[in-house]
């Protein structure tokens, strides 16, 4: 079926809980549900974006190939991830959209980026695929953005070999998504009212749709997910009181507001100025 019956749509249904969103909707990859994130925002030929210049391509090339523009946010060296001030440069230099990462684990700042947003009324991404588990806030990675990405690759914390989610409470967003990547029965279940509806047929004339094998794996993964961020938390834990009194390397960052979680652990060089020399003896 391509609809939002069967395993599927069981995924999605656990998906939408986790998260505490209203839709969640499945994609062959995370590349793919950030792809559709973008479409479904429906901006201009040309608009910019926020977005990071430390993250994995994909967070940026699907905008390419909607004519978006990027303006890369510069990264906290300690954090990894965009920091409120290169956000808020961004903003004054005309983006007309943000994406942020939470890379390896850690959340950003979202709710300050958010405040920023607002202010402007600009929507923001959230690339949550190193991060589904973690929280900022007692909010979970994932439920913070106007539209979220996830990727189920290999590798990641919910893994299918590869898949994604789209996860967003706006159903004009969802509905954009929908006919991106998917077709027929998925559209007609948006309702004939849905401005949408028309679209049925063939969608975007795109099959981004998840394997059902995939949506089998990635179900079982996320129900795993708690006992897998605890091991790793324990782990990091072990980890961190190792380097507490290393003159080379501390633990990675964490926050007191902040439950992060672990797609890798990446302990910090202490002395910004270790020659190359020094650092291939350290690794």
């Amino acid at each position: 079926m391509d609809g939002s019956q069967g395993i599927r749509g069981a995924l999605e249904s656990r998906l939408r809980t986790f998260f505490g969103r209203r839709h969640a909707l499945l994609f062959n990859s995370g590349t793919a549900a950030l792809h559709a994130s973008y479409f479904a925002l429906n901006l201009p030929r040309g608009a910019h974006v926020a977005c990071p210049v430390y993250t994995y391509p994909a967070t940026v090339m699907p905008m390419l190939s909607l004519g978006l523009r990027p303006l890369f946010c510069d990264a906290d060296p300690r954090t990894a991830n965009v920091t409120n001030e290169s956000v808020k440069h961004a903003i004054s230099s005309g983006a007309e959209a943000i994406i942020v990462t939470h890379m390896w684990g850690f959340p950003c700042d979202i709710a300050e980026i958010r405040r920023l947003a607002e202010a402007r009324g600009l929507r923001i991404i959230e690339d949550a695929s190193h991060a589904p588990g973690a929280e900022i806030n007692g909010m979970k990675a994932g439920a913070l953005g106007d539209v979220a990405a996830i990727s189920f690759q290999a590798f990641k914390l919910i893994w299918a070999g590869e898949g994604g989610v789209l996860l967003t409470d706006d159903d004009e967003l969802y509905s954009r998504a929908v006919i991106f990547g998917h077709n027929q029965q998925r559209i007609v279940e948006l309702g004939s009212e849905n401005p949408y509806a028309g679209y049925a047929p063939l969608g975007y004339g795109l099959k981004l749709r998840i394997h059902p094998l995939g949506a089998v794996i990635a179900s079982h993964a996320l129900q795993q997910l708690p006992d897998v961020i605890e091991r790793q938390r324990s782990a990091a834990s072990v980890l961190d009181a190792a380097l507490q009194d290393s003159p080379l390397a501390e633990p990675p960052v964490t926050a007191p507001s902040t439950r992060r979680v672990y797609y890798t652990y990446k302990p910090l060089l202490k002395d910004p100025e270790v020659n190359e020399k020094t650092r291939e003896e350290i690794v």
